[in-house]
């Protein structure tokens, strides 16, 4: 297998090869959070396993550094990350199996306070990062998450949150991969709505509009909305959801 050295910062979710212990052998591992001061990363094993190992002990697969490694940003590790909420320790879900919902919401909140002051593209990251910190941290497996509806509901609005603010930057090509990725969460009411306007204006800013989709989510949903509640119609471009 064709590994090479880390070299830039592994994207939390990411699948690594590391070693629990100097001298043993590479094995997968996922990414749980990165520690750039400290030079440390945090690993769940598939034995569920969980440590904190430094970065020489972490090897990414050639085939995997575009999609699962970002460029280190040291203005937002230095500005942003030491205020970001962390994800719950197995102990604390064990104790308090809700503290995931709690997690998500205060990272969302964190973002939308980025937003709020034209950080858009440290709220981006702020939204993506929340997701995935959840994905790794706190379910088996993506997929499971997105059948948690109190999980899958702030994903979506992450995503979303995120397209409008590549929207601000004229992105339009990441706010459309954005859009669908927010669809893959498959929103509801007014959630829904703003998804398919912003959807709509990013495919519009590639020369795109006729891709637009009526409807995001052609399968029923697995866990309807247990509080429905009607929303007037919002602006894409002025309300975070």
């Amino acid at each position: 297998m064709s590994l090479t050295p880390m070299g830039v910062l592994p994207r939390e979710g990411a699948t690594v090869q590391a070693c629990r212990e100097p001298g043993d052998e590479f094995e997968p591992a996922t990414v749980q959070k990165s520690n750039l001061q400290a030079g440390m990363i945090t690993l769940r094993f598939s034995d569920g396993y969980r440590t904190e190992v430094p970065f020489t002990q972490v090897k990414l697969e050639t085939a995997a550094v575009n999609n699962d490694v970002e460029e280190v940003d040291e203005a937002y590790e230095a500005e942003v990350r030491p205020t970001l909420p962390l994800p719950p320790t197995a102990e604390a879900l064990a104790a308090e199996p809700d503290a995931k919902y709690a997690f998500i919401a205060a990272a969302k909140e964190a973002g939308n306070a980025l937003f709020k002051q034209g950080k858009y593209a440290w709220a981006i990251r702020t939204y993506c990062d929340a997701v995935d910190s959840l994905a790794a941290s706190c379910f088996e497996s993506r997929e499971r998450m997105l059948w948690d509806y109190q999980a899958r509901e702030p994903c979506g609005q992450c995503y979303s949150n995120a397209a409008l603010c590549a929207l601000k930057l004229e992105e339009h090509g990441r706010a459309a991969e954005l859009c669908e990725q927010a669809m893959g969460c498959r929103p509801e009411e007014a959630d829904l709505l703003k998804l398919l306007l912003r959807h709509g204006q990013a495919l519009a800013g590639l020369g795109r509009l006729e891709e637009a989709k009526p409807h995001p989510h052609p399968h029923p949903h697995p866990h309807p909305n247990p509080h429905p509640h009607p929303h007037p119609h919002p602006h894409p471009n002025r309300t975070l959801t």
